[in-house]
């Protein structure tokens, strides 16, 4: 049976259509021809072509809704995907769930706000661009429908993605209504932000299941009528949090995952490694723009050099790479653009006979995190209209943070979900970053782990909050992490003052001097057998007094306590660190190193690999599904660039009781000299301006 194309595919591009036809210059010099020659020029393997577009007109004879004047009757994508196949190369069609056509034309269908206004009014601050439907809506969900249905009956294509399937907003129109009523009895759909409420976490589960449910009926329709297509939806609105309703249930609607989310090399390092333990097949495609700023610029493109890096970063992370760049109004497209793209394309495209996208990522330490749990718990009590959409939350900056150290110390690491519970076991240490919701599958799963010999290391509100917005009284992890609950502090500064146990992972802080972590914490108790690694010095500040200080700009440690910041406890056969505040989340050198320490202690076993490398370079390694070859990629990024070229970095590889038969440079497989050194062997790598991918393989 062959593989599916996202499995060969590693070169990929769109180009955004969102295009009105008020005038009828608009794509009325769109040429196919041109549109695939470019796509060549750009050394793409695989071709995404837009249907339609946000604006809500189509590029073929829609029977639903209205296609574009500005094509004068002309079927683009009977076009391009008819070319597409005579390049031999795999088509991808382009839908997007918002119709601005439908929002101006059905006005019962629009999504509505909880002050009343549409997206018409207001959103991303751009009035009258973009028009957002509710698919609770019967009419709406038709239309779609329909499109997919006419699209999968009449076209050649091998992939359907979807776009913008998730609501930008808590929607209150009259469908999200008469649903809620009916599927709980609740006539009003809350206002109020309460995530202690069961009430209102009960409508956010509601929102996530109609979500899930939509993609569900959008993926099983295609697949009805076009049986054996891929189908990807974009699933970049999970990173902005709760409002968009992502769920892992939505996730599991999607052959690979993909997402066009903006960021830096941090993000697209954070979103590649947990999207390839999210996906059920492991197949992974981060997407970004080509313009900077998110396509808001139209011509001012990102570097060669910065594109390229984030080229290589997803292949550090066995994923496949899509560009996305932006159409001119009238359909014409910058050549010099995918003359660049070609260039970047053509270098990395030499690794891609080396990767396997089914074998094994090689991590001793996982980071866990649950969509549930991208919220703020201090927003109950305000209006949902005034909760902005946020990456900002307190577990995913928590956990980014964590993911960043994990690079700093060459910690071979990824980021796991709920998914992978059942296979907590081919970890060393699990990091449970200041989880704002757990449920019972996860809290049984974390439990036997480190029962069974696992290591976590736990902040925070982990476990304190269930996923029915049940505030419990004590940890439901209590007895692994060998602390009871008590209270949280009202001062947002503490300090970490490491005791006599403590004190080889505190470095040079002490009683007098300790550590400054910059969150509340939660005061707990330890139980008898656990071991405190720090106690809690907080400041002298009175709340009711802001003229009581110690120091006018910082407020020092003056008030030491008992309590501890820092506990270790033994459970089973495993081991249980918690600390008291979200130490994992501080950013500065002097913070994160500690955090470094505390998490080297709690590995068991040798890892799987070490390296004097320094920050910016990163190491991933991936284990053939033969056993016969260990792949290693070492990628430099910098933050500025472009990269000064790093010298001198030394890597050792854990080879267990296999034996090596070489150590190749790859791609052109140049022998690399190595040497045994206890379970490792150890190699040189050449002087490193972005990318080196070495082949271990073995006898």
């Amino acid at each position: 049976m062959s593989q599916p194309w996202f499995k060969k595919s590693h070169r990929r591009c769109l180009v955004d259509m969102h295009i009105p036809d008020w005038d009828e210059r608009f794509l009325s010099q769109f040429d196919s021809k041109r549109y695939i020659e470019l796509m060549k020029l750009a050394q793409v393997d695989a071709i995404y072509f837009y249907t339609n577009s946000c604006v809500g007109l189509t590029n073929f004879p829609t029977k639903a809704d209205k296609m574009h004047k500005g094509l004068k009757g002309r079927d683009i994508v009977r076009e391009i995907t008819t070319l597409t196949k005579e390049a031999g190369l795999p088509s991808i069609v382009y839908y997007n769930i918002w119709s601005k056509w439908a929002y101006d034309h059905h006005p019962e269908w629009r999504a509505v706000n909880g002050v009343g206004l549409t997206t018409g009014d207001y959103y991303w601050g751009q009035p009258g661009r973009y028009g957002v439907c509710c698919y609770n809506h019967e009419g709406y969900r038709d239309m779609v429908l329909a499109d997919v249905e006419q699209l999968c009956k009449n076209y050649e294509f091998d992939g359907l993605w979807i776009d913008m399937i998730m609501l930008s907003q808590v929607c209150y129109c009259s469908a999200c209504r008469k649903r809620y009523l009916a599927e709980t009895g609740i006539s009003e759909i809350p206002r109020v932000v309460d995530w202690n409420d069961p009430q209102f976490v009960q409508f956010q589960r509601r929102r996530e299941a109609w979500q899930s449910e939509f993609a569900e009926l959008v993926t099983q329709s295609a697949k009805r009528w076009k049986p054996g297509i891929s189908l990807g939806h974009n699933v970049a609105g999970y990173y902005v949090g709760w409002h968009q309703a992502a769920s892992l249930k939505f996730f599991d609607q999607n052959d690979y995952l993909s997402g066009d989310i903006s960021g830096g090399p941090q993000i697209v390092n954070y979103v590649c490694k947990l999207f390839h333990s999210a996906s059920k097949n492991h197949s992974v495609e981060f997407m970004t723009t080509v313009a900077d700023a998110n396509l808001l610029e139209h011509t001012v493109y990102k570097p060669k050099h910065y594109l390229k890096n984030l080229v290589y970063l997803a292949m550090a992370n066995n994923g496949a790479f899509s560009f996305i760049d932006a159409i001119d109004p009238l359909g014409t497209m910058n050549e010099k653009m995918y003359r660049m793209l070609g260039e970047i394309y053509g270098e990395t495209r030499r690794y891609e006979p080396f990767m396997d996208y089914d074998a094994e990522y090689c991590q001793d330490i996982a980071i866990y995190t649950n969509i549930e749990s991208l919220i703020d718990l201090r927003d109950s009590g305000k209006t949902v209209n005034n909760v902005p959409h946020s990456a900002s939350t307190p577990h995913h900056l928590a956990a980014l943070n964590a993911a960043r150290a994990m690079i700093d110390a060459n910690l071979p690491f990824g980021v796991i979900t709920k998914n992978r519970l059942k296979e907590l076991h081919k970890y060393q240490v699990l990091i449970l970053p200041d989880l704002q919701m757990m449920d019972e599958d996860e809290i049984e799963a974390i439990r036997k782990f480190v029962e069974a010999g696992g290591s976590i290391y736990a902040s925070a509100n982990t476990s304190l909050v269930d996923k029915t917005g049940k505030q419990h009284d004590n940890y439901m992890l209590s007895d692994v992490f060998g602390v009871t609950y008590e209270r949280t502090t009202w001062e947002d500064i503490a300090y970490y003052a490491p005791t006599e146990s403590g004190k080889p992972y505190f470095a040079d802080y002490d009683d007098y001097y300790p550590l400054t972590v910059n969150c509340n914490q939660l005061i707990v108790q330890e139980h008898e057998g656990a071991e405190p690694l720090a106690t809690i010095v907080l400041p002298e500040l009175n709340p009711d007094n802001p003229h009581q200080f110690a120091s006018a700009i910082s407020s020092p440690p003056e008030i030491p306590t008992t309590y501890p910041g820092v506990v270790v406890n033994r459970y089973g056969q495993g081991k249980s660190m918690y600390a008291a505040g979200y130490l994992e989340r501080m950013a500065k050198e002097g913070q994160r190193s500690i955090f470094i320490n505390l998490i080297r202690s709690l590995l068991t076993k040798p890892a799987y690999f070490q390296t004097n490398a320094p920050k910016p370079v990163e190491i991933t390694m991936f284990r053939h599904q033969s056993g016969k070859r260990d792949t290693i990629n070492v990628i430099n990024m910098q933050q500025e660039q472009p990269n000064i070229p790093v010298s001198g970095v030394r890597v050792q590889v854990n080879t267990g009781d296999r034996k090596p038969s070489r150590v190749v440079l790859l791609p052109g497989e140049a022998p690399v000299d190595y040497v045994r050194e206890g379970e490792y062997i150890a190699f040189n790598v050449p002087q490193i301006e972005i990318f080196h991918m070495f082949a271990i393989d073995y006898e």
